[in-house]
């Protein structure tokens, strides 16, 4: 576990310590989405784009030749964590299909949100962490890398 220190708080995260120090030099911020609460509706243009994809024959074929996908069954137990390092593209939703291409909504590459410390910071999500995620009590945040 990583600690990021915010206004004399230090946060346990699930980041390895050298890298939570690394982007705490490059100057990179702590958000929490409850401070940035309509960045999670993916219908929302300030935050989320469409993006089309465009699906080769090849990968056509091999969806064509799958079984359709089972209905969705109630959770037997609480989903799962959704701790994306990297880059993150934003959750799929409404895609719809053509014969070459998926159009979905993606999380844009440059935002506006409010930091932990409530300043308004422009710039690229690099980390998401939704939801419960191992080894730490705190949930629903991001790390943005100021442009």
């Amino acid at each position: 576990m990583g600690i990021w220190i915010i206004n004399s708080q230090a946060l346990e995260l699930n980041l390895v310590q050298p890298l939570a120090d690394r982007w705490h030099q490059e100057g990179l911020r702590f958000c929490w989405m409850k401070d940035n609460p309509t960045i999670l509706d993916v219908n929302n243009d300030e935050y989320y784009t469409s993006s089309e994809d465009v699906v080769e024959e090849e990968e056509k074929e091999v969806n064509a030749s799958l079984p359709p996908p089972l209905p969705p069954q109630p959770p037997s137990s609480p989903p799962s964590a959704e701790c994306i390092p990297g880059r993150v593209t934003g959750a799929t939703l409404g895609t719809t299909t053509s014969d070459s291409s998926e159009t979905h909504r993606v999380l844009k590459e440059v935002v506006n949100v409010l930091d932990s410390c409530k300043k308004k910071i422009t710039g690229h999500i690099i980390h998401w962490v939704k939801g419960p995620c191992s080894a730490t009590p705190h949930r629903d945040w991001f790390i943005i890398r100021p442009k």
